[in-house]
Order: structure tokens, then C-alpha cells, then sequence
């Protein structure tokens, strides 16, 4: 056995004897593998202690970020919906000023808001039915002839968790304002 096998040999028991950890044994097992394809390799690379000690620190490195990706993804839906809410409350904005531009004859609003009204038929004009998987829109101000409010409420809890998300859209005939309530 060469010298550096020698001592992984020294560090592995001593890791065994002082750490039990499930997570450790798994690490410590890579290690092991990692030191033997070393040192059995054509050409041997003598690993001295610190050497084995920033590969064990990269190694943990590399999992603890891959962990924390992990934890990442999963608890990154939130703000998946705020933007998806956030996308069609723009679609609606530009349906509503196409809406303010046709003219009466083509059932538009002849230059203005005025028919987009906070019913069923008046959001009906605008886009037809907008229930979603993870909200709900309506026309929560009617039209008038500077402007229409749509209001978007999440099915979702929102930065307060007793309430749902919930975002108000201002449409202008140049122009549109979304404002966060939770």
C-alpha cells in the first residue's frame, strides 16, 4: 500500500470512529472511491492531508448546493402563480385598449372603456371566461372613458397566508397599472 492509501486508510477510521452520521457514511464511501481510482491509478498522486481535506470540503460543497437547489424548486411556486397572474392581467390590458380602440359597429368602445362593465357579459367583450387553475379575473370598476380596473385573485395564499394573492390592474388608453394587495 503507498503512502497516501495509507493515510485515506488513517482518515477513513477515523472518521468511522468519531462521526456516525448516515450522511457522513455516504460522503465518507465517495471519498474512499475517489482515493482508491487515485491510487491505483497508472500514474499515483500522492494526496497529502490537506490536499484530502479541501476534496472532502469541494465534495460538501457540491452537495450542500445541490440540496439547497432542491429546496429551491420545490418551494418556488408562489411566485410562479404572482407572474402567471401578472402575465394575464397584460393580456387583458392590451385586450382591453384593442376593446377602446374598434368602434361601436365592430363592438368596441368607440374611444373608450364604456361597456366593459364589472358582469359576466361585460368581461364577456374582453376575453370571454378567465377562470384559471390559479385564479380568477373580473372587472372589479367599469369602464369609463379614461379607464377599467380588472382584479385578479389568486387561488393561492398570498404573502399573507390567511389571504389569497391578489393583484389590481388599472387599465389607461396608453398605459397600465398592476398594484400587489397580498
Amino acid at each position: 500500500m503507498t503512502r497516501a492509501g495509507q493515510r485515506t486508510a488513517e482518515v477513513t477510521t477515523r472518521l468511522r470512529v468519531v462521526h456516525r452520521p448516515l450522511i457522513l457514511g455516504a460522503i465518507q464511501t465517495i471519498l474512499q472511491q475517489a482515493f482508491q481510482k487515485i491510487n491505483t491509478s497508472a500514474v499515483s498522486i500522492p494526496l497529502i492531508m490537506g490536499q484530502q481535506q479541501i476534496v472532502f470540503l469541494i465534495l460538501a460543497v457540491c452537495i450542500a448546493g445541490i440540496a439547497l437547489s432542491a429546496y429551491a424548486i420545490v418551494h418556488d411556486g408562489d411566485v410562479d402563480y404572482r407572474s402567471a397572474m401578472a402575465n394575464d392581467l397584460r393580456q387583458l390590458a392590451v385586450s382591453a385598449q384593442e376593446y377602446r380602440t374598434r368602434s361601436f359597429d365592430e363592438g368596441g368602445g368607440d374611444g373608450t372603456f364604456i361597456g366593459l362593465t364589472a358582469t359576466p357579459q361585460g368581461f364577456e367583450r374582453l376575453a370571454g371566461s378567465m377562470t384559471r387553475p390559479y385564479a380568477r379575473y373580473f372587472i372589479s370598476r367599469s369602464g369609463n372613458t379614461r379607464s377599467v380596473e380588472v382584479t385578479a385573485v389568486g387561488l393561492h395564499p398570498g404573502n399573507d397566508p390567511r389571504k389569497p394573492t391578489r393583484m389590481v390592474m388599472t387599465v389607461f388608453a396608453e398605459s397600465t397599472a398592476i398594484r400587489v394587495v397580498n
